[in-house]
């Protein structure tokens, strides 16, 4: 049975339970987080703001995905792809 507390934000047509969590800091980016997860985040504040302004361009339901591409020492060297929708 699904949890209350998780009801209360997806029954006033909010997101889902679904999600992803890192717990966990590293040195790859000023931000102590992997660096595709910091350059995620900043495509997806930028497509809310897109859909503030163009909303016919981008919904309210916006995805985005960013794949880097690390050498054999753990460290990020290019970004490979960038996924929006």
């Amino acid at each position: 049975m699904q949890s209350p507390y998780i009801a209360l934000g997806v029954d006033k047509k909010g997101a889902d339970d679904q999600g992803i969590v890192y717990g966990y800091a590293t040195d790859e980016s000023f931000k102590l987080m992997p660096l595709p997860i910091v350059l995620a985040r900043r495509v997806a504040i930028k497509m809310n703001e897109l859909a503030r302004h163009i909303p016919q361009f981008f919904g309210s339901d916006g995805k985005c995905q960013v794949s880097v591409e690390y050498n054999g020492n753990d460290e990020p060297v290019r970004v490979g792809t960038v996924v929006v929708s």
